[in-house]
Formats: C-alpha cells, sequence, structure tokens
C-alpha cells in the first residue's frame, strides 16, 4: 500500500507539471489535471472543482475533484490506527458525561436569568464571558481546539465545506485562493507569479489547506498570522510538521503555542517572491492584530504610505469584515475607532479578504441600521442569494463598505441619529440576548426598513462607535 500511494503521488505530480508551468507562463489551456491516468477510490468534493481562466476561458478539469485513496494529511497518518480508535472509544463516554454536566451547570443560570433585573443580567454575562475567553486564550483552549479538530477531520475524510465553488482572485502580483475551513473560517493561500512561492493566512486548521495546497501543487513558504486565536492559527503546528521548511509570521505582541515564529511591527514588509506585503496595527480585537496588505506589482515604491495609498487587495482577518468589524476584545471604542482610520488610506478599488463568512447576517444588520440606505439594502439581497448557494461573498471592496459599513461610516448625521433611536429600543433587552440574537439569528426587525429614523441631535465619531 505504501509502495502504491508513492507511485500515485508521483504520477499525480507528473501529471500536474504541464497545467503548472501554463499557469505561471500566464498561458491558458484545457488540458485536465490529472488526466494522464486514471485513478480509482475518490473522497468528498472539493469547493475547488470548477475554476475558470483568468482570461474567461473555461477549463473544466483544471483541479481533481477529491484526492485518491492513498494520499491522506490525517495527523495520525503512519501511526497505529488501533490506538487512535481505541483512544476515541475511551474518551466517548467521557465527552457524553461532560456534555451532562454542562447541561445542569447551565439549569441555575436559567433561572437566575428569568428572576435577576436587567443590570445584573448585563453584569453576569460579561463576568462570565470574560472567564471562559481567559481560559480560551489558555492551553485549555487549544486542546478545545484539537478536539474540535478532530471531531471535524479526524476521520481522515473531507466534509462539505461551509462554501463551494471558490475561484480566485488574481492580482498584478499575485493570486489569492481562499479556504473554507471550519464553520465559517476562511484561510487564503498565496501565489506569487513570478516565482510561484506559496504563502498561507490564518490557517485555523491544517487538513483543509494542505489539501488545498496539494490539489494546486503548491508546497508553502510562508504561514503569516493576523493574529493568534487558534480559529487562526490551530493548524500552524500542524503544518510546521508537514512542511519544515515553512516561516511563521505574527505579530511582535503575540505568540504561537509550540512554534518559532518571526516578529511583525508596524509597516513591516514580508516579500513573497516578488510580491510585497505590508503590515499594519489595528489592536482592538487583539492586542496585535494585523491587516496585511498587498501592493500592485508596478506600484512606486518612495514611501510606505505611497504603497499603501495603492494597494490592490487586504487580508483583514477578525479586524473587519464585509458588512462589519470584529468584537474588540482587548481595546476599548477609542482604540477600535482609531484602528479603523487606518482604512482610509486604501483606495475605493482596494479588495477585501476578511476572516470569517459573517457577510449576510451583517450586511442585514447594516439595513435594519440604516433605513434609508438603498445601496445596503441591495447589498444584503446579494450576499443572501449567495449563501443560499453556499457561494462566497469575498473578496468585498473598500467602495462598497465606505457606503454600507456603518462602522466605517461612523460619525456621519444621518447614521448618528439612525444609531440612536436603534439603542433606545435595545434598552429594555438584556446584554447577552442580544449579543446572541446578533450572532446566531437574524431578528425579524432586521428586515423591516420602512420606518425612517425620526430626527434626533447626538454624538459623532467615537460615540456612534459606542452605540453600536
Amino acid at each position: 500500500q505504501e509502495q502504491t500511494g508513492r507511485r500515485r503521488r508521483k504520477q499525480g505530480m507528473a501529471d500536474r507539471l504541464p497545467l503548472l508551468e501554463a499557469w505561471h507562463n500566464n498561458t491558458p489551456t484545457n488540458t485536465p489535471l490529472g488526466s494522464g491516468r486514471k485513478k480509482k477510490g475518490f473522497r468528498a468534493a472539493s469547493p475547488y472543482s470548477h475554476v475558470r481562466s483568468a482570461y474567461g476561458e473555461a477549463t473544466p478539469g483544471i483541479l481533481p475533484t477529491s484526492l485518491p485513496v492513498a494520499v491522506t494529511f490525517h495527523p495520525t497518518a503512519g501511526c497505529c490506527n488501533c490506538f487512535w480508535t481505541l483512544l476515541d472509544l475511551i474518551t466517548t463516554p467521557l465527552r457524553i458525561v461532560l456534555f451532562f454536566a454542562f447541561v445542569i451547570i447551565r439549569i441555575p443560570f436559567v433561572l437566575l436569568q428569568m428572576i435577576l433585573p436587567i443590570c445584573c443580567k448585563n453584569l453576569l454575562f460579561r463576568a462570565s464571558f470574560r472567564c471562559i475567553y481567559s481560559l480560551y486564550l489558555t492551553t485549555i483552549g487549544k486542546w478545545y481546539w484539537k478536539l474540535t479538530l478532530s471531531s471535524m477531520y479526524g476521520s481522515g475524510g473531507s466534509p462539505r465545506p461551509h462554501t463551494v465553488d471558490i475561484k480566485p482572485s488574481r492580482l498584478t502580483a499575485c493570486t489569492v485562493w481562499p479556504v473554507p475551513i471550519m464553520a465559517d473560517n476562511y484561510a487564503y493561500i498565496l501565489v506569487d507569479h513570478r516565482s510561484g512561492q506559496c504563502g498561507i493566512v490564518d490557517p485555523g486548521a491544517s487538513t483543509p489547506v494542505a489539501l488545498a495546497c496539494f490539489q494546486l501543487g503548491l508546497v508553502p513558504h510562508y504561514i503569516l498570522l493576523t493574529h493568534c486565536h487558534q480559529d487562526h492559527c490551530g493548524g500552524v503546528e500542524e503544518l510546521k510538521r508537514q512542511f519544515p521548511s515553512v516561516e511563521v509570521y505574527c505579530s511582535v505582541h503575540e505568540e504561537v503555542s509550540g512554534v518559532k515564529t518571526r516578529k511583525l511591527v508596524d509597516k513591516s514588509v514580508v516579500k513573497l517572491g516578488s510580491t510585497r506585503i505590508v503590515a499594519l496595527e489595528t489592536p482592538c480585537h487583539t492586542p496585535g492584530s494585523l491587516v496585511l496588505t498587498i501592493s500592485k506589482a508596478s506600484s512606486s515604491r518612495h514611501s510606505i504610505d505611497d504603497e499603501l495609498k495603492c494597494a490592490e487587495a487586504i487580508l483583514t482577518g477578525d479586524t473587519l469584515f464585509l458588512g462589519g468589524v470584529g468584537a474588540p476584545f482587548h481595546g476599548s471604542d477609542s482604540l477600535m475607532w482609531r484602528s479603523l482610520r487606518r482604512f482610509s488610506i486604501f483606495p475605493d478599488s482596494c479588495l477585501v479578504f476578511p476572516g470569517h463568512e459573517y457577510t449576510e447576517s451583517l450586511r442585514w444588520f447594516g439595513c435594519w441600521l440604516q433605513p434609508g440606505n438603498e445601496v445596503a439594502l441591495a447589498a444584503a439581497h446579494e450576499a443572501q442569494a449567495l449563501r443560499t448557494q453556499l457561494r462566497p461573498t469575498v473578496p468585498g471592496s473598500m467602495g462598497m463598505e465606505r457606503k454600507i459599513n456603518p462602522w466605517l461610516r461612523a460619525g456621519e448625521p444621518l447614521l448618528d441619529r439612525s444609531v440612536s433611536m436603534r439603542v433606545r429600543q435595545y434598552r429594555t433587552v438584556p446584554f447577552c440576548m442580544r449579543q446572541w440574537t446578533c450572532t446566531n439569528y437574524a431578528p425579524t426587525e432586521w428586515y423591516d426598513i420602512s420606518t425612517p429614523p425620526p430626527p434626533l441631535d447626538g454624538e459623532y465619531g467615537d460615540g456612534v462607535i459606542t452605540a453600536l
């Protein structure tokens, strides 16, 4: 079996060479990848099944729909499967016991929620959330994330991704491939056009990223992290084991447990072949949150600011989403406002690649918050249509975000009046219920945007950020 797998992998790489040479030389081709030899026994379909050439010419079969049986990126590949099967049998009763214990512990909290006044509910929710979030940042959070990855990818299969029909974004210097992972995360693969070097951004899980690299015929050279939450760096350790020569970059204010990293400060430059990636510090979601900026291939480089003014794309992590922003876990509203103002330097044509697929719910929230914004309403319907078909909403553009994102429009008088009205509506709703509703279910009032907000006098700038 091992020799058969080695022969299949060698034959698969030989089949890829003509296509990869044509792709790097910017010449279209209709040669299907892996057409030289038929393979039996394929796994679940890949989100990279139907890809079109950058020149508009259809190239069906450019990527395999799945991997051969002999090829696996399972973390326990080469180990004794009997041991892991036995371990799974032992831990299954423990998981059941922990689940019921969690249900029993939750009963007093439900009773308290029914009895306590709103101010006490808000205080209790904030304190509980802080305790849980503090544990998430420790080794316990790392173990929990590994257990989650094991339950989803541990069987060696490929579960259905949250997004299909993935298409690359071809820039002047590189190509950006989104990689859907877990329930709503995105990792990104950057491929330099001149050198063919590959970089990975925010690999929260190693299995889907490694599969995507295999299907694209790439070997990663760099891993860049926007921040060090487990859903963005949980796959770094395993990818480092599979690709020992890869270099990991993260903020100077953060660390990745068990991995040696190179540090980035504000306006640091990472060169991926001929592609220049500039890191901007935008602290608030975490102390070392970064926005990774991809410069144009022909941009003038008299200074970093000139390079940012003509940036072609930004990878925002959890700082900026399409229609919203990340939660300020490690900063005040004023710090968030200062971080968001750094986005004003980017041109309207700059593409935005966020770290999560939150677009649909956030854009409906923007419609509810801005009743008279027809552009936001059209964008929400567009996102809803795409997500109904499990198609990606990324990338967005800075021009569109400046028109519909409430956090980027903070300080406008019309938005200030609308926010004041909506805040008054939610004063009698507990903070914990607001958070849960806005995160998991779109309230019905978000869709009722026919009533314009009454004229009210309010604050500008930081006041709007605080209200949001």
